[in-house]
């Protein structure tokens, strides 16, 4: 067992999980939606051991971010294990897609209270497929479950959370007609109530001319 597994091991989230593999989507990981679908801030911490962690009770991410060093480490070692930090890599890939737009704006909001390289955040090529198992990772599939579960227990609570919210698209595409519906309803109701009004003071006013 390398030192890496041994503070894994350490952690209060075990290393493996209990043999159930969950399907995940990489949307659902992109920093910016846990921000903006439950909540979920990140943390940005100098110890590897603590990657990926969940704190329940802050509702709170600690990635992390020195990519660099995980780069410069990609040799054989009796400290590090190549596939480890290849891995690492892939989950900062996860949380911080260097394709997306979105996350390169986050990540410089994010800059400004923290001492992060975006650059190097960003600078992970990996792809990942759109949907796969968390069992295909051998040091954080435990640690991404559970991330999962957070995000899922999650309900939006806010207007901005329901727009975003699009997991279940053919909920969000119903629940948005409906609003549309709604307010249509009552811009025409409007409209119908006003053009009365008009149509009674015209009425009004052409049956006072005629009694001139």
């Amino acid at each position: 067992m390398t030192f890496v597994q041994k503070a894994l091991r350490g952690t209060n989230i075990p290393l493996r999980g209990s043999g159930d593999s969950a399907t995940c989507t990489t949307l659902e990981f992109k920093a910016r939606n846990l921000d903006r679908l439950a909540g979920i801030s990140i943390l940005f911490t100098a110890n590897l051991a603590d990657h990926l962690v969940y704190d329940h009770d802050n509702n709170r991410l600690l990635i992390y971010h020195f990519n660099s060093f995980l780069t410069e480490h990609l040799t054989p070692s009796n400290v590090f294990d190549e596939t480890f930090l290849r891995e690492t890599q892939q989950t900062l890939s996860l949380i911080f897609p260097c394709w997306d737009a979105d996350t390169t704006a986050y990540l410089n909001q994010l800059k400004k209270g923290n001492n992060i390289d975006v650059d190097s955040l960003l600078g992970n090529v990996t792809l990942m497929p759109r949907r796969f198992y968390s069992s295909d990772f051998e040091f954080y599939g435990v640690r991404l479950e559970d991330l999962r579960d957070a995000l899922n227990s999650k309900q939006p609570f806010s207007i901005r959370q329901l727009w975003f919210d699009r997991r279940n698209r053919q909920a969000w595409c119903t629940l948005w007609v409906a609003v549309v519906v709604f307010i249509l309803t009552i811009i025409f109701g409007v409209i119908s109530s006003v053009t009365s009004i008009m149509q009674v003071k015209i009425a009004l006013k052409m049956a006072d001319g005629q009694g001139h």
